[in-house]
């Protein structure tokens, strides 16, 4: 049941906890769809590494492909799968039938896929430095995006959970010298060379353990600072990421990903990201 204060949450903090918004059923497919996705990622990486190419090179002349991202120190494993309800129609049905219409009453507008993926959290992979969204995202039409967190694995601090700024929209930042700009109101704080928050902000910021279960959903915007730790354990902590943008100003799904195709390693695709591509300020 949506209540009113999801919404009053959100618009005050940037984030709200959803828990138990998925059932055992839904649960099931997303680990499916994750097996999917997961098989098909393995054979994309084979073909490229058969093909003697490099990854940018391979996307240029894929258009229909799940987008793969290795680990930076090791190209054969998967840091995070891409595109994938452009890839897979009954996942796209899925998130639309059981994801969207959630977030739809929260926000209390209509939404369209902006763009997805999932992140594998591998044993030992590094966390991503605390970063605002906005950060990427300000390079396309959208002025608004909210994101669907929804975890495959249960989350804690030992597997490298979302953690998100607590006070960041308080007084001690209004006339903080590390504002960049503002956009829509919010804070957007200085960066460093790969995209996140700069030291001086961070050692301000008091953060909050995002720690779902399967079945939870977690939704943020793009303003809220998050960040995440390495993943401590033997096991992977996978997530999906979908993020939406207002209907009333587009739908950008596809040329979000066309663009990034085209520009595989472009630093506004990897911004905070632990792939080791570098940023670059607008």
């Amino acid at each position: 049941m949506i209540l009113r204060n999801h919404r009053d949450q959100l618009e005050k903090f940037g984030f709200v906890e959803l828990p138990g918004s998925l059932s055992p059923s839904d649960i099931s497919r997303l680990e499916y769809f994750y097996s999917k996705f997961y098989e098909k990622s393995k054979s994309i990486l084979y073909e490229i590494r058969d093909k003697a190419t490099t990854i940018s090179q391979y996307y240029l002349n894929s258009t229909d492909n799940l987008i793969v991202v290795p680990e930076e120190l090791d190209s054969s494993l998967i840091s995070r799968i891409e595109y994938l309800t452009g890839a897979n129609a009954d996942f796209r049905g899925f998130v639309i039938d059981n994801i969207q219409p959630t977030i739809e009453a929260i926000v209390g507008k209509e939404l369209n896929i902006f763009k997805d993926k999932c992140n594998l959290k591998l044993p030992g992979s590094d966390g991503f430095p605390p970063h605002q969204d906005y950060i990427a995202y300000q390079h396309f039409p959208p002025d608004y995006n909210i994101t669907a967190m929804i975890p495959i694995d249960d989350m804690d601090i030992e597997n490298g959970c979302v953690q998100f700024a607590k006070n960041y929209r308080e007084s001690a930042f209004v006339n903080s010298a590390n504002v960049e700009n503002i956009a829509s109101g919010q804070r957007i704080f200085d960066t460093d060379d790969r995209g996140g928050i700069v030291a001086e902000v961070v050692t301000k910021i008091k953060w909050q353990a995002s720690t779902p279960n399967a079945g939870d959903i977690v939704l943020f915007d793009h303003f809220i600072p998050h960040f995440s730790q390495a993943n401590m354990t033997q096991s992977p902590r996978r997530a999906y990421f979908i993020t939406f943008s207002l209907a009333e100003q587009g739908d950008w799904y596809e040329f979000y990903f066309a663009n990034k195709r085209e520009n595989y390693n472009s630093p506004k695709f990897h911004v905070a990201n632990p792939t080791g591509n570098k940023p670059s300020r607008s």
